[in-house]
Protein backbone atom coordinates (compact mmCIF):
# COMPACT_ATOMS: atom_id res chain seq x y z
CA UNK A 1 0.00 0.00 0.00
CA UNK A 2 1.24 3.24 -0.58
CA UNK A 3 1.36 6.75 1.24
CA UNK A 4 -1.81 9.40 0.55
CA UNK A 5 1.26 11.39 -0.87
CA UNK A 6 2.62 9.52 -3.36
CA UNK A 7 -0.71 8.42 -5.00
CA UNK A 8 -2.18 12.33 -4.62
CA UNK A 9 1.24 14.09 -5.08
CA UNK A 10 2.80 17.28 -3.89
CA UNK A 11 0.12 19.26 -4.58
CA UNK A 12 -0.20 22.60 -2.06
CA UNK A 13 -3.72 21.70 -0.86
CA UNK A 14 -3.19 17.99 0.12
CA UNK A 15 -0.62 19.55 2.64
CA UNK A 16 -2.73 21.43 5.60
CA UNK A 17 -5.27 18.62 5.16
CA UNK A 18 -2.90 15.77 5.46
CA UNK A 19 -1.28 17.48 8.36
CA UNK A 20 -4.74 18.11 10.35
CA UNK A 21 -5.73 14.71 9.75
CA UNK A 22 -2.55 13.81 11.65
CA UNK A 23 -2.66 16.31 14.50
CA UNK A 24 -6.33 15.55 14.97
CA UNK A 25 -5.73 11.44 15.13
CA UNK A 26 -2.64 12.86 17.88
CA UNK A 27 -5.76 14.59 19.46
CA UNK A 28 -8.31 11.70 19.93
CA UNK A 29 -5.64 9.35 20.70
CA UNK A 30 -4.75 11.96 23.95
CA UNK A 31 -8.05 13.27 24.68
CA UNK A 32 -7.79 12.07 28.10
CA UNK A 33 -4.87 13.93 28.64
CA UNK A 34 -6.05 16.56 27.31
CA UNK A 35 -9.53 17.17 28.95
CA UNK A 36 -9.19 14.82 31.88
CA UNK A 37 -12.56 14.18 33.83
CA UNK A 38 -13.94 16.44 31.19
CA UNK A 39 -12.91 14.15 28.16
CA UNK A 40 -16.51 11.87 28.18
CA UNK A 41 -18.48 15.04 27.57
CA UNK A 42 -16.92 15.93 24.83
CA UNK A 43 -15.96 14.63 21.29
CA UNK A 44 -12.95 16.20 19.04
CA UNK A 45 -14.85 16.50 15.69
CA UNK A 46 -11.90 18.56 13.35
CA UNK A 47 -9.63 21.40 12.68
CA UNK A 48 -11.07 24.09 11.11
CA UNK A 49 -8.59 27.17 10.14
CA UNK A 50 -6.80 27.09 13.48
CA UNK A 51 -9.68 26.05 16.21
CA UNK A 52 -10.61 22.83 17.29
CA UNK A 53 -14.17 22.22 16.88
CA UNK A 54 -15.57 19.88 19.74
CA UNK A 55 -19.09 18.78 20.30
CA UNK A 56 -20.30 19.00 23.98
CA UNK A 57 -23.13 16.53 24.83
CA UNK A 58 -24.60 18.55 27.38
CA UNK A 59 -25.41 22.60 27.23
CA UNK A 60 -24.50 22.89 30.40
CA UNK A 61 -20.62 21.21 29.78
CA UNK A 62 -20.73 23.64 26.62
CA UNK A 63 -20.94 26.83 28.64
CA UNK A 64 -18.80 25.59 31.27
CA UNK A 65 -16.06 24.95 28.85
CA UNK A 66 -15.60 28.22 27.91
CA UNK A 67 -13.77 29.11 31.68
CA UNK A 68 -11.04 26.39 30.58
CA UNK A 69 -10.09 27.05 27.29
CA UNK A 70 -7.04 28.61 27.75
CA UNK A 71 -5.82 26.07 29.35
CA UNK A 72 -7.42 23.34 27.09
CA UNK A 73 -5.72 25.59 23.91
CA UNK A 74 -2.42 25.15 25.86
CA UNK A 75 -2.47 21.76 25.90
CA UNK A 76 -3.25 20.98 22.18
CA UNK A 77 -0.93 23.20 21.13
CA UNK A 78 2.30 20.69 21.84
CA UNK A 79 -0.20 18.87 19.23
CA UNK A 80 -0.16 22.01 16.78
CA UNK A 81 1.12 24.96 17.82
CA UNK A 82 -1.23 26.71 15.07
CA UNK A 83 -3.93 25.60 16.99
CA UNK A 84 -5.38 28.99 18.78
CA UNK A 85 -8.68 28.87 19.46
CA UNK A 86 -11.46 25.98 20.45
CA UNK A 87 -15.52 26.03 18.92
CA UNK A 88 -17.72 24.21 20.94
CA UNK A 89 -21.19 22.94 19.28
CA UNK A 90 -23.80 20.58 20.78
CA UNK A 91 -24.60 17.40 19.57
CA UNK A 92 -27.58 16.99 18.33
CA UNK A 93 -30.01 14.94 20.59
CA UNK A 94 -31.14 11.68 19.14
CA UNK A 95 -35.18 10.79 18.36
CA UNK A 96 -35.52 8.34 21.09
CA UNK A 97 -33.50 9.80 24.05
CA UNK A 98 -35.75 13.15 23.45
CA UNK A 99 -38.41 12.84 26.61
CA UNK A 100 -41.22 15.35 27.50
CA UNK A 101 -40.79 17.34 31.03
CA UNK A 102 -42.84 14.97 32.81
CA UNK A 103 -41.32 11.72 31.85
CA UNK A 104 -43.90 11.19 28.62
CA UNK A 105 -42.09 9.95 25.67
CA UNK A 106 -42.90 12.49 22.90
CA UNK A 107 -42.90 9.86 20.40
CA UNK A 108 -46.13 8.44 21.63
CA UNK A 109 -49.47 9.80 20.45
CA UNK A 110 -50.08 13.66 19.21
CA UNK A 111 -48.26 16.52 20.87
CA UNK A 112 -51.97 17.41 22.50
CA UNK A 113 -52.47 14.08 23.66
CA UNK A 114 -48.88 14.50 25.58
CA UNK A 115 -49.79 17.93 26.80
CA UNK A 116 -53.47 16.40 28.13
CA UNK A 117 -51.71 13.59 30.13
CA UNK A 118 -49.13 15.95 31.67
CA UNK A 119 -52.12 17.85 32.94
CA UNK A 120 -53.90 14.82 34.14
CA UNK A 121 -51.20 13.55 36.25
CA UNK A 122 -50.70 16.98 37.52
CA UNK A 123 -53.97 17.56 38.80
CA UNK A 124 -53.82 13.90 40.50
CA UNK A 125 -50.38 14.80 42.20
CA UNK A 126 -53.00 17.56 43.87
CA UNK A 127 -51.76 20.59 42.02
CA UNK A 128 -54.53 23.23 41.21
CA UNK A 129 -54.94 26.12 38.26
CA UNK A 130 -53.10 29.41 39.84
CA UNK A 131 -56.02 31.94 41.52
CA UNK A 132 -54.93 34.69 39.91
CA UNK A 133 -53.91 33.92 35.62
CA UNK A 134 -55.83 30.24 35.61
CA UNK A 135 -53.42 28.99 33.15
CA UNK A 136 -50.24 27.68 35.42
CA UNK A 137 -50.65 24.51 37.53
CA UNK A 138 -49.05 24.65 41.08
CA UNK A 139 -49.23 23.40 44.34
CA UNK A 140 -49.10 27.13 46.57
CA UNK A 141 -52.56 28.96 45.14
CA UNK A 142 -50.79 31.20 42.85
CA UNK A 143 -47.94 30.81 40.40
CA UNK A 144 -44.69 31.95 40.64
CA UNK A 145 -45.52 34.33 37.48
CA UNK A 146 -48.42 35.81 39.43
CA UNK A 147 -46.20 36.07 42.71
CA UNK A 148 -43.93 38.49 41.42
CA UNK A 149 -46.50 40.58 39.69
CA UNK A 150 -46.69 44.18 41.72
CA UNK A 151 -49.39 44.56 43.86
CA UNK A 152 -50.65 47.71 42.44
CA UNK A 153 -49.57 49.79 39.60
CA UNK A 154 -47.25 52.29 41.76
CA UNK A 155 -45.40 49.51 43.24
CA UNK A 156 -42.11 47.89 41.39
CA UNK A 157 -41.86 44.69 43.26
CA UNK A 158 -44.67 43.16 45.83
CA UNK A 159 -41.62 43.23 48.28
Amino acid sequence: MQPLRNIMGEERWLKPLINHAVVLRQIRLNWHDVMGTLSPHFTPDYLYQSDLVITANNPIWAAEIRYFTPMIVSKLQAFDPGITGLKVRMASPRRDSVRAHSGVSVAKGSLSDVIRQDIESKLAKGLSWCCQCQSVLTDEGACVFCRCQPLSPGLDSPL
